[in-house]
């Protein structure tokens, strides 16, 4: 029990006394004898993850540690050693790939709201979508569902590099957390290890490089390939530590980066929450680890490998023919060869050629119905795990009510993987939080993404109190995905009278159904976007080519409820003046069009009293004279005072 250097009294009072109550800057002993004996006590967890990861591997992994997990095995490796049928990871990789496809999306909604707040969930929703494409933060979700798969739990750490959000996968085995402790699923405290290279702690830490760094031992081996581990980069044992605190009001909150012979940082840690986003595949009934697709199948992967043992020593040494010749009887062998039509002569009993039947058909029934039951218990269809297409289901909706029902064996494995991103989003939040406290950092912009592209904004403009909000999640996309579910959805638009018939055939041919969309919904999305611009104080007159009548009513709406919330007067008067000016173009507009058509009921009547056959009226719209335009944007609105 003396892992970090200390005697073995010195590990006693350690124990003994909590870590987060030493005195600040000498944390690192009672720390390391912490961990220590958190391990020493867990061998079993560690055990169970070694023998999940070879099993989803499919190879004899040896350890976690930077000289182990990549180290040959001791015995010589054979081809037959490995896993020629492996359930686990083609489990684990159809449920992956199923619900990668998923991308949620955290929503933020107001809770009566008033303008003001209204402005910023929406700006706010741009901030989170920016901090998810800088972070690659769907990447690292589809990571850390795997990792929920074959470990039972998927691990995420969220952190701040100066004025920027990281995050980073973390391995199952680094985190540490004390059992009893975690009896509800609640611990107080938390560690991480980690292996960080020396020169990587040296830039982070350079005030602590030649009083610890350069003299910490670095992770050693007593071999690696033939190859001392001086030679290699040099590792260091890095453990971060964090307690929470007690109450709303305690100040026992700690957070410590600690190496074996001294501690590199020691501050206070006021969060209510570890900067940990955890997510389990299959909740625990006690306890903090969760269950995964590995922990399920072990044994039908272990009884699969038996069959597949003996099923190959039986082809082995029985899947040849063999040629019984009597003995006495004067037969030729070297005459029995591949070639055909040869001519064997003999005397006495002819030769005979017997086949064994290798394995009987009851191991191979048996072996078809322990691949079937893994999926069956997984939930996963072996058609979705082969890419296959059930045979007679070829409509979009058959496939479409086929996947809801497979599905649905996943309903509380997919509301936790929403429920990560809901995490994700509270995490970022909570860091920019403390970017913007920082005065070295303070304003430090994020690049948000919207429809008109990327659009800066701080923390400070976008954040909202807690309690004027609701986060929800919504897929990014609603539409199908599939050639069959989109011409099926085609069709019943068709059928609603959503969608023109010669539009409706022109994309059965061609089914892109979001290219549709964007046109259908351009002129709201126009009036929409016109909307957003007023409500910024910004004026931007009316085009005599949007839908006006559309416009009169929406900017209508806008105004009504922009007016109880409290606008300024900025903002209602270029309401006001839009649709003012709306009024007008569309009184101008009418009058060209009644001075278009008076001029050609005068032309028929001309063309008849000269008996001369009156013009069809043309198809196309009249050309809008230059007393229709729309007023400049400085200019007064038309009958104004």
């Amino acid at each position: 029990m003396s892992g970090y250097g200390g005697s073995d009294q010195a590990v006693e009072k350690a124990l003994t006394t909590a870590w987060w109550e030493e005195r600040k800057g000498h944390v690192h002993p009672a720390v390391w004898a912490t961990v220590n004996f958190i391990q020493e006590n867990q061998q079993e967890r560690r055990n169970t993850l070694l023998r999940n990861a070879r099993l989803y591997i499919g190879n004899q992994l040896e350890g976690f540690g930077p000289y182990t997990y990549a180290r040959l095995p001791t015995n010589p490796f054979r081809a037959s050693d490995r896993l020629t049928l492996n359930v686990i990871a083609s489990n684990v990789d159809t449920l992956t790939s199923k619900q990668a496809k998923n991308r949620p999306r955290p929503r933020f909604l107001t809770i009566e709201g008033d303008f003001s707040q209204q402005r910023r969930a929406k700006n706010l929703q741009k901030f989170i979508d920016g901090i998810f494409y800088d972070t690659q933060a769907y990447g690292m979700g589809t990571d850390q569902f795997r990792d929920a798969c074959w470990a039972g739990t998927g691990i995420t750490y969220w952190y701040r590099q100066g004025g920027k959000i990281m995050v980073e996968r973390v391995f199952p085995g680094e985190l540490l957390v004390d059992q009893r402790e975690a009896i509800y699923g609640t611990p107080r405290q938390m560690f991480r290890v980690k292996y960080v290279d020396r020169q990587v702690l040296r830039e982070i830490y350079p005030e602590k490089w030649k009083s610890i760094i350069k003299e910490a031992d670095a992770v050693t081996s007593s071999e690696f390939w033939g190859v001392p581990h001086d030679q290699l980069r040099d590792q260091l044992k890095v453990i971060e530590s964090w307690h929470l605190p007690s109450g709303e009001d305690a100040t026992d909150g700690r957070y410590t980066v600690s190496l074996e012979n001294g501690t590199l940082e020691d501050e206070k840690w006021t969060r209510p929450d570890f900067p940990f986003v955890i997510m389990r595949f299959r909740k625990p009934l006690l306890g903090f680890w969760g269950t995964g697709v590995a922990d399920e199948l072990t044994g039908i992967q272990v009884e699969i490998n038996k069959l597949l043992r003996k099923i190959q020593d039986a082809f082995h040494l029985l899947a040849v023919p063999w040629v019984l010749r009597e003995r006495g009887s004067q037969v030729n062998p070297q005459k029995i060869t591949n070639q055909p039509g040869i001519i064997i002569d003999y005397t006495g009993t002819p030769p005979q050629v017997v086949t064994h039947a290798t394995v009987h058909p009851e191991v191979f029934a048996h072996l078809d119905r322990l691949i079937q039951r893994s999926y069956e218990i997984t939930g996963v269809s072996m058609l979705s795990a082969s890419s296959q297409k059930p045979a007679g289901l070829d409509s979009g909706r058959a496939l479409q009510e086929y996947h809801d029902i497979e599905s649905e064996r996943f309903m509380e494995v997919g509301r936790r993987y929403e429920q990560m991103f809901l995490d994700y989003a509270t995490q970022a939040m909570q860091l920019a939080e403390e970017i913007e406290a920082d005065p070295e950092h303070k304003g430090t912009r994020i690049n948000a993404i919207s429809p008109k592209g990327i659009e800066p904004l701080r923390w400070r403009d976008v954040k909202i109190a807690k309690d004027a909000m609701v986060m929800q999640m919504f897929p990014s996309s609603a539409l199908p995905t599939q050639p069959a579910a989109k011409i099926q959805q085609i069709i019943t638009m068709m059928q609603g009278q959503l969608i023109d018939p010669a539009m409706g055939q022109k994309l059965l041919e061609f089914p892109d159904i979001e290219a549709y969309t964007s046109l259908r919904d351009a002129p709201i999305e126009d009036i929409e976007a016109q909307i957003e611009v007023l409500l910024d104080g910004r004026y931007e007159p009316p085009e005599p080519f949007q839908d006006l009548d559309r416009a009169v009513v929406m900017v209508q709406s806008a105004y009504l409820r922009a007016r109880r919330q409290g606008a300024s007067d900025n903002v209602l008067d270029g309401l006001r003046r839009y649709l003012t000016e709306v009024g007008a173009l569309k009184g101008r507009i009418q009058e060209a069009a009644m001075r278009e058509q008076q001029a050609q009921q005068m032309e028929q009547q001309a063309a008849q009293q000269q008996g001369q056959q009156p013009p069809a009226p043309g198809g196309l719209q009249p050309a809008l004279p230059s007393a229709a335009l729309p007023p400049q944007a400085g200019a007064p609105p038309a009958g104004a005072a």
